[in-house]
């Protein structure tokens, strides 16, 4: 789980800063740590009066449809990986990336948690 912690630590809150220096990612959870629950503060992300009550109001309304689990983002990391290998490193991208997934699959035996299967 070493490579998710890092995901966690600096992809998202990477992600979050880089498109709007505004946004401020805390992180306080997450489970490649070995906590029960991913726990983000987005802060600055809502409208000072009413943004997190509207937001909640339509974070229940949609239920889990748009949520992704830690399966697809992981999956995602090494499609996005990949493809920047196959740039940086032609030739070597395949096999930079079966090693990469036979590590985080054998590193899943020991994980406290079983994510549910991704949907497809």
């Amino acid at each position: 789980m070493e490579y998710g912690k890092l995901y966690c630590l600096d992809v998202d809150k990477s992600l979050v800063e880089g498109f709007n220096p505004d946004l401020v990612l805390d992180i306080h959870s997450t489970l490649s740590a070995g906590a029960e629950r991913c726990h983000f503060v987005w802060n600055g992300a809502l409208p000072v009066e009413g943004g997190a009550v509207a937001f909640a109001a339509k974070k229940a309304a949609m239920g889990e449809k748009n949520q992704r689990d830690f399966l697809y983002h992981t999956a995602h990391l090494l499609h996005a990986m990949g493809e920047t290998f196959a740039q940086l490193l032609p030739g070597e991208s395949e096999a930079i990336c079966q090693g990469a997934l036979a590590a985080f699959t054998a590193s899943a035996a020991s994980w406290p948690y079983r994510p549910a299967k991704a949907a497809r």
